[in-house]
């Protein structure tokens, strides 16, 4: 028995027991390969990311750790707050809470005050864990050696067999493998989080007129702290605990020692940035570079290096491409070359059915920041969904809320697929008979000059209009560019399948791998989820209310139907259109007029992303 426990013990099953909400996430991602296997609703995201979810709540080694490297800044500034020192050794193996890394994000101190109480509990209750273990399995060990000295006496002194000293040895074995994978466990336990606070430039401190000092709030009360939270320079004097990479998990767990009294007292504003060290994975991780309190960085300078035997797992590599933001421009020029513009050239007034889609992005926007209590970024972040625009969805939000990413993502690509189920009930309650049977002239043919020239021309007014959306519009248009000239067919065709096809593997399982179960499974999903309905279906409206205002002004009216595949479902949205108008006139064919709209839509959620980069990335 003992032997099949031990065995037991070196798979992942006592890892499940530990984290309950893994089972939790495998319902979900149950839910999720359903939809996509069998229901085909956007088979080709869904599947991906519900694999790669799958993966991310999994007990696994050598597929989520990151590599041991530099900490850098991310803006410059001066260090304010510095947890490791140089010579010493870090392990950071257990998955951290997510802290966002612009302190701007979170809506008070008493927010910032929270995330660090978390994360710091996340580490001592790992660390009392890990202590009592080896306390227990020294205590069995000593009693297992006493008895087998025992079983030795006795055998001299003829009370025992041969056969009692052979088994009292055997348990004795035993005892001392436990104590020593005990032991290893303790070792590669984590003992830093929050690596450096970091204050840039340019932020200045209110001085207290009587006394010279730098002006101290101690009452983070909600409404008086999250009003003053919103004056960039005031500071916040907060007690949070922060156990830096001295400690041992002895004295974390006893709270003694370098962890007593386990708080650090940190001068904050809400412009200051955290520097985290990443889960590195169980191999301890040696410190050869740690600047100190004071210390002026540049933007990228290394604040910290780490050094490591291991080198990181598989899918830390491939999810550099959602970090570096590769992978949704390159699924943009997949989306260009696949993309054909004509019907909005054709007939440009449509693109304003395009704009007035992205009514549901702002109007979410509005309702998390007012309603939700989300910070501005983040509320950005989920307003997108609106567009129906997965990559944009991600390129966003890895910008803005990276912490919010899976639940988003998520978010947009399951309304997408749900578009056929949620927008035709709206566009029935919205239009009249007479209007779903409204006939659009066919329209005119689109000359391969024109085409090339939109490109070009969109690509310049709107990077010069909001030069944070270049790669997304510049990869996009691209493609089309690619597609439209004629005369490099195996470019469009490689855009069009291969590249697409990797990249959007790739992107979903990225995606995927970060839906663990601390990630997903709290009330910002649900309100995600809620608010991602809500954007759409006001992005739906958008469109058609749009459509029934300027007939008011058209001698030559346009059918309201259209004006839903504003948002950016290439090309299902359109196809929804299609299909409600051939129900009241099974002669109208309305598709080719709906992707005016629907390209316009998707060149218009780039420029509403681009607009929230703008205004908060910076």
């Amino acid at each position: 028995m003992d032997k099949i426990l031990e065995l037991i013990n070196l798979t992942g099953f006592p890892a499940l027991a530990d984290n309950p909400g893994m089972l939790i996430m495998w319902a979900v991602i149950g839910v999720l390969m359903y939809l996509a296997v069998f229901k085909e609703f956007e088979p080709l995201l869904l599947i991906p990311i519900s694999f790669g979810a799958l993966l991310a709540n999994l007990p696994s080694e050598n597929l989520l750790e990151e590599p041991a490297g530099p900490i850098v800044a991310s803006a410059p500034g001066t260090v304010i707050g510095a947890a490791l020192t140089k010579g010493k050794e870090v392990q950071s193996s257990f998955v951290p809470i997510e802290i966002a890394e612009h302190l701007s994000r979170y809506k008070d101190p008493a927010a910032v005050k929270k995330l660090f109480a978390e994360e710091a509990a996340l580490v001592k209750g790992a660390a009392v864990k890990l202590v009592k273990a080896v306390k227990e399995a020294e205590e069995k060990c000593a009693a297992a050696k006493v008895a087998f000295d025992k079983a030795v006496a006795d055998k001299a002194a003829g009370k025992a067999t041969d056969a009692d000293v052979k088994e009292a040895e055997r348990l004795y074995g035993l005892a001392h493998q436990a104590r020593d994978a005990a032991a290893a466990a303790k070792k590669d336990g984590r003992t830093a989080v929050i690596g450096f606070v970091i204050r840039p430039e340019g932020v200045e401190i209110s001085k207290d007129a009587a006394t010279g000092n730098a002006l101290v709030i101690t009452d983070l009360s909600a409404g008086t702290a999250g009003e003053q939270w919103n004056n960039k320079i005031t500071p916040y004097a907060i007690e949070v605990p922060w156990f830096p990479a001295t400690a041992t998990l002895d004295e974390i767990a006893a709270g003694t020692g370098a962890a007593a009294p386990a708080t650090a007292k940190l001068l904050i504003t809400k412009n200051d940035r955290v520097a985290s060290v990443p889960p590195i994975g169980t191999t301890p991780a040696a410190v050869t570079k740690a600047l100190a309190v004071g210390t002026k960085v540049k933007r990228g300078e290394q604040i910290a290096d780490l050094h490591s035997t291991h080198v990181g797992g598989l899918y830390h590599f491939i999810k550099l491409g959602v970090l570096f933001e590769i992978f949704p421009p390159l699924i943009f020029l997949g989306i260009g070359a696949l993309t054909d513009f004509g019907p909005l050239i054709a007939n440009p007034k449509t693109l304003l059915l395009g704009a007035a889609a992205q009514l549901g992005v702002f109007f979410t926007f509005i309702t998390a920041v007012a309603v939700f209590g989300f910070t501005g970024p983040e509320a950005a972040s989920i307003g997108i969904i609106g567009g129906a625009d997965g990559p944009t969805s991600i390129f966003l939000s890895n910008k803005l809320a990276p912490h919010l990413m899976a639940a988003i993502a998520v978010a947009a690509y399951s309304y997408m697929a749900l578009v056929p189920m949620i927008q035709p009930p709206i566009m029935r309650a919205l239009t009249t008979l007479e209007e779903r049977k409204i006939r659009m002239k066919t329209l005119r043919k689109v000359g391969r000059l024109e085409k090339l020239v939109f490109s070009l021309v969109v690509t310049v007014l709107c990077i010069l209009l909001v030069p944070s959306v270049a790669p997304l519009i510049g990869m996009l248009m691209l493609g089309n560019f690619v597609r439209e000239s004629g005369v490099a067919e195996r470019l469009s065709k490689m855009a069009q399948n291969e590249l697409i096809n990797i990249v959007t593997i790739f992107l979903g399982t990225s995606v995927g791998i970060t839906m663990t179960a601390d990630r997903f499974l709290r009330f910002d999903t649900l309100a995600i989820l809620a608010l991602g309905i809500v954007a759409f279906s006001f992005s739906t409206a958008g469109g058609v209310w749009m459509a029934k205002i300027m007939n008011l002004f058209l001698k030559e009216k346009i059918n309201p139907l259209i004006g839903s595949a504003g948002v950016s479902a290439v090309p299902m949205a359109a196809r929804v259109s299609q299909n409600e108008g051939v129900k009241y006139d099974r002669s109208n064919f309305l598709l080719m007029h709906a992707m005016g709209p629907n390209v316009a839509g998707v060149i218009g959620t780039a420029i509403a992303a681009g607009f929230f980069i703008a205004l908060y990335a910076h």
